[in-house]
């Protein structure tokens, strides 16, 4: 589980710098009010790894829903890991789980996931730490992408982003290669009325980055 968990947070929260300068970033929303994006996570050429990304109020509401058939994570277990964005904390818990871990949200520094993957607002400084690079745009399920690759601790990430949403990545980790495919885009989603509530009969941990490595 940990394990996993830090696959997300590379992915999702490692982006940041120690400068104080850039807080305005972090006022970047999405593009549009709401949808809901499903796609394939591609794991050492299995498909059976999907990830359902929501959101509302442009992104203040946030929520992912991520499911392993293959196997990859916990032996021959499907296993199916709830993510939620509340406040300045991000939640962490299994299906049918009673615990849970959070990981707490830096709002003073550059965090991609706060700024909702708006690459034209970050500094200079986070450019050069992170090399980040702007390639040529791609179409993906139709919508014309910006393309941005940086490198987090060794480990190529590119994104492929329409409206500040990423529909798509791909990460070089390890000598392997992990990819999201698109599988859905759902511009105008109805959630219900609790969809991004945090369930109250679960017990949430505080946890750092550096304990979802071990």
């Amino acid at each position: 589980m940990k394990k996993y968990i830090f696959i997300i947070c590379i992915i999702f929260i490692t982006c940041k710098n120690n400068t104080k300068s850039n807080s305005n970033a972090l006022n970047g929303k999405y593009g549009i009010k709401k949808a809901s994006v499903e796609s394939t996570l591609d794991v050492l050429g299995l498909n059976n790894n999907t990830t359902i990304l929501m959101f509302d109020d442009y992104g203040d509401k946030y929520k992912q829903i991520k499911t392993d058939e293959s196997g990859f994570l916990n032996g021959n277990t499907k296993i199916t890991t709830i993510t939620i964005l509340d406040k300045d904390y991000m939640y962490f818990w299994e299906e049918g789980s009673k615990s849970g871990t959070k990981i707490k949200l830096d709002q003073t520094e550059d965090d991609i996931l706060a700024q909702r993957f708006n690459f034209k607002k970050v500094n200079k400084s986070f450019r050069e730490k992170y090399k980040l690079e702007t390639l040529e745009s791609k179409t993906v399920g139709g919508k014309k992408c910006d393309v941005y690759q940086m490198e987090i601790e060794k480990s190529k990430i590119k994104y492929y982003v329409w409206k500040n949403i990423p529909l798509s990545f791909e990460l070089e980790m390890e000598g392997k290669t992990i990819k999201s495919n698109l599988v859905k885009l759902d511009e105008n989603p109805s959630f219900k009325p609790n969809e991004f509530e945090l369930p109250k009969e679960i017990h949430f941990e505080e946890i750092t980055l550096d304990e979802t490595q071990n």
